[in-house]
């Protein structure tokens, strides 16, 4: 019973979300904006950081590349009142941290276990749990297909 509440969910949000012609995605599901955050707060992303990661994600192609221009960069930098230089650094950070890799000047590959296109029916579940202890903070990830 509950696999089949689960596939329900799966079909009404694909029709709430998604063009059912041309499966593009007609806007943002409320729940994106909660794994983005969990996510910045998990791997301690900076506002500019963060803002990044997000750019390349809406720029990202389906072997989940992002190409990103001198203009386009020049573009962003303007709008979030930074320089180029700044988003150039925030890319090299959101390297360092794993969540993107540099395949070429101006091309990045996004982690695919922290974001992909995927149909609804392959989005899995991630939980994040941080525990703490007298030995300090531990920060686990579990990936669950369900």
């Amino acid at each position: 019973m509950l696999r089949l509440a689960n596939q329900t969910r799966v079909v009404r949000m694909s029709k709430l979300y998604l063009n059912q012609e041309t499966g593009e995605l007609m806007r943002e599901p409320p729940f994106v904006k909660l794994y983005f955050k969990a996510l910045s707060d998990h791997e301690n992303l900076s506002g500019m950081e963060s803002a990044a990661f997000i750019f390349l994600l809406s720029r990202m192609d389906a072997n989940n590349v992002s190409a990103v221009g001198k203009n386009q960069k020049l573009e962003f930098a303007t709008k979030h009142k930074t320089t180029p230089q700044c988003v150039t650094n925030a890319f090299q950070k959101l390297k360092n941290k794993g969540l993107i890799s540099i395949v070429s000047k101006g091309e990045y590959q996004i982690n695919a276990r922290i974001a992909s296109r995927t149909s609804w029916e392959g989005v899995m579940k991630i939980v994040i749990r941080q525990e703490f202890s007298a030995s300090g903070a531990a920060k686990f990830v579990e990936f669950i297909n369900e």
